[in-house]
């Protein structure tokens, strides 16, 4: 029965895995655009749409594509690592063992023209719970060469309203901005200094913030100021259990209310909703933060700066950790320029109809 339970283990651990989500825009002269954003997942349902700013009101083309790749993966290793958490001691037989298993995506793609910048930036405002994007577009006309600037901001993720300064520092920023693109390698210091990141923003500033918005939502929705005092004067004792590992916020903040007697007087009705659009921004933070994430933007003209991974051609990519945007935004930007021949057509024969009348001018006068 444990072996079997094992294998299942096993079986999740290797089908398992986070959502990708690709951006990709297309920018044209005019400052128009079409985006397309392909999330693939293994929800064949996908209702995860609105956390990017995709909402059933709204008009976007969709498509979906099944698809299902063969994996032959090592179960010794798999197998090890169950070992390791459940202390259930594996059978020698399985050591060399391999399985080969099916995975199933579905690429959700969600595709709309815009008009500008402004009108997607309008659009994205008007959703909740989503992750915040802008958009940005200036065209420079310089005779010669008309340049193009096109950025697009992310985040940030966090929609807690604790102050993210209050826990990190100039170093901290730096450090998550010059980030290299997901999947290549860190230096060793490097890879300390993100874990030790990690611990910080999960369990400092994650559990503080967490625990600020609960004793709001509770405050605002105790009705008697002596209840409110209540609270107020036992957070240290309600912090260190709303924060525990153990703790699950459904189950432990209404039992903490009736331990220090001041349940009845709070609006049941009003923080059942807060709590719901609070449990809905916590499914989408978590969503997100776990996320890959892959950004194109293409663009009218020949690419001359940027701060992408990579560029081919007229595309740059980014692949960024969640992390570049969970704090703070974090702007994804390019310019191009292209070459106005018209105005080198122009420009030659002015040049040259100046030569040939100054030509004609001094041979005059000589003669």
């Amino acid at each position: 029965m444990k072996n079997s339970l094992i294998v299942a283990l096993a079986m999740f651990l290797l089908t398992s895995c986070s959502d990708e989500a690709k951006f990709k825009t297309v920018v044209n002269e005019d400052g128009s655009f079409e985006k397309t954003i392909t999330v693939t997942s293994s929800d064949s349902s996908m209702k995860k749409h609105q956390y990017l700013g995709v909402s059933d009101s709204l008009v976007w083309n969709y498509k979906l594509v099944k698809k299902a790749t063969k994996d032959t993966s090592s179960l010794s290793s798999t197998l090890k690592k169950v070992e390791e958490i459940s202390s259930i001691p594996l059978k020698k037989e399985s050591a060399d063992s391999s399985i080969v298993h099916e995975r199933v995506t579905y690429d959700h793609q969600f595709s709309k023209k815009f008009s500008s910048t402004d009108a997607f930036n309008k659009e994205q405002q008007q959703q909740k719970n989503n992750l915040p994007i802008s958009a940005s577009f200036n065209k420079r006309f310089r005779w010669f060469y008309t340049y193009f600037d096109y950025a697009e901001t992310f985040g940030p993720i966090n929609f807690l309203s604790t102050p993210v300064d209050d826990f990190f520092n100039a170093q901290d920023f730096d450090f998550i901005a010059k980030l290299p693109a997901e999947g290549k390698p860190l230096s060793k210091a490097d890879s300390v200094f993100l874990e030790n990141l990690n611990v910080k923003i999960s369990d400092q500033y994650g559990s503080v913030a967490y625990f600020n918005h609960v004793s709001e939502m509770v405050l605002q929705n105790l009705k008697e100021e002596e209840a409110r005092l209540i609270w107020k004067e036992n957070e240290k004792q309600i912090f260190e259990k709303l924060t525990s590992k153990e703790s699950s916020y459904d189950t432990d903040v209404l039992p903490l209310l009736d331990s220090l007697n001041i349940r009845k007087y709070l609006d049941e009705d009003n923080f059942d909703k807060a709590n719901k659009a609070f449990e809905e921004k916590l499914a989408y933070l978590m969503w997100a933060s776990d996320c890959h994430f892959t950004i194109e933007i293409e663009m009218p003209g020949t690419i001359s700066t940027h701060n992408a991974d990579s560029v081919t051609n007229r595309v740059a990519m980014w692949k960024p950790s969640s992390l570049k945007f969970l704090l703070k935004p974090y702007t994804f930007q390019v310019s191009a320029r292209k070459v106005n021949e018209w105005a080198w057509v122009v420009s030659s024969v002015f040049i040259g109809a100046v030569v040939y009348v100054s030509v004609r001018y001094s041979k005059k006068r000589n003669t």
